[in-house]
């Protein structure tokens, strides 16, 4: 686990900053990922097969035709995964204030 130390001549407030500022990055990242998903299901739905098994099995060719669909995809699909990545980091995010 790694741990950040601040040092403030008022870290009541630092902190009240920080994690107002991790609670609206959490809030905007819920949105996007919310948003992500939306867009994740209309490929499912037209192409029945999930995001995570189409990433894994699939290649531009086996969408004939469908060349920037397949693009569209992974890129909605890698920015998930990446927007995912990022939320659980900072809701697992602990203070300890002293």
């Amino acid at each position: 686990m790694t741990e950040i130390i601040l040092r403030s001549v008022d870290v009541p407030k630092v902190v009240t900053v920080i994690r107002n500022a991790i609670d609206k990055e959490i809030s905007r990242l819920e949105k996007g990922t919310e948003r992500s998903l939306e867009r994740l299901k209309q490929f499912e739905d037209r192409y029945h097969v999930s995001s995570a098994e189409f990433a894994e099995r699939f290649a531009a060719e086996d969408l004939v035709g469908k060349d920037l669909e397949y693009v569209e995809w992974m890129g909605e699909y890698r920015l998930f995964e990446q927007l995912a990545e990022e939320l659980t980091l900072l809701k697992n995010v602990t203070y300890v204030a002293s």
